[in-house]
């Protein structure tokens, strides 16, 4: 009977050992988040009040580990490289793995990732000179580039990017023949526009005075920017294209991970400290769940694959 427990005790053992590590063994160590951007730029500056959070949920430290490059791709590549345990996670935006799996000839799809969790979005917009444009509203703009065919500028930050795919969606839905100028960054674009030497630009930085939105690529008016309409209140629900900041893991961790990390990211987003914070900083707040955000870049690929079909907006050549 003693050889028997024995045994028994021998092959539980085994077995725990074999199995993976369930929600109360994790997390044991420091989580690196690996961060795609710039640090100090928005995605992280958005993150940290919440990662704060997180880290009181998990009883963990998370150091964020700076990666930028590529559009997003040195990042990404770095985190999916790293061993699937759950302890390197990526930092990204929901409109660049979108544009990446879309558009670059990259080595992994959306299967090879699994959300956390989004917590703040950019406010994208099409914006035009503040105090000198020839227009002053997106009636104005579509009119003058339906009237001057393949004269009006618009200044994207490169091509394949979110600001890339968010004019495509502009010309494709309005008719335009508009002349797309790729910049190395947000600022450049900015500066194109607020001088005068672009007609508009596809931007994110509203705070700046040198430009001013006149319509923005989301369902709903932003509530840090309620005087700028949407393109859907316009009569165009498809010229939608956010960019979620959100938080990412290989689809490879063990699924008890994935748990524990979604239910302290949905805990940590939601805290009276983190909206608070966000706020203060002229972040518009909207929390997708792991789920959610899984769903939307499906779909996001799938209108973009539609985009290119139709030729209005080119691949990567492999």
């Amino acid at each position: 009977m003693k050889m028997f427990f024995k045994s028994l005790l021998l092959f539980i053992v085994t077995l725990c050992t074999l199995l993976p590590a369930n929600a109360a063994d994790y997390p044991k160590r420091t989580i690196t988040v690996v961060n795609a951007w710039l640090p100090g730029g928005q995605v992280e500056l958005a993150f940290r009040p919440v990662m704060d959070e997180m880290m009181k949920s998990l009883g963990a430290t998370m150091v964020l580990s700076p990666n930028a490059g590529a559009g997003g791709l040195i990042g990404t590549n770095k985190a999916l490289q790293a061993k699937p345990d759950g302890y390197t996670l990526l930092l990204t935006t929901e409109g660049s793995m979108v544009s990446l799996v879309g558009l670059r000839n990259v080595r992994f799809g959306l299967d090879d990732w699994v959300s956390i969790g989004s917590y703040a979005t950019g406010p994208l917009s099409l914006c035009i000179n503040a105090s000198e444009s020839r227009f002053k509203t997106l009636e104005e703009f579509i009119a003058y580039a339906k009237e001057n065919k393949g004269k009006v500028s618009i200044g994207i930050t490169g091509k394949l990017s979110i600001n890339h795919i968010a004019a495509a969606l502009l010309i494709e839905a309005y008719g335009l023949d508009v002349r797309l100028v790729p910049f190395d960054g947000a600022l450049q674009v900015v500066g194109a526009v607020g001088s005068g030497h672009i007609d508009a630009g596809i931007s994110e930085m509203l705070y700046n005075t040198s430009i001013k939105g006149i319509a923005m690529y989301s369902k709903e008016r932003n509530p840090n920017f309620p005087d700028i309409p949407t393109f859907t209140e316009k009569g165009y629900p498809q010229v939608n294209w956010g960019n979620h900041f959100a938080l990412y893991a290989s689809s490879k961790i063990p699924k008890e991970s994935v748990t524990v990390l979604r239910e302290a990211m949905t805990k940590a987003v939601n805290s009276p400290t983190s909206l608070d914070t966000l706020q203060k900083l002229h972040f518009n707040t909207i929390f997708l769940s792991g789920d959610e955000l899984d769903a939307l870049m499906r779909d996001r690929v799938a209108q973009l694959n539609k985009l290119v079909e139709k030729g209005v907006i080119e691949p990567e050549k492999q």
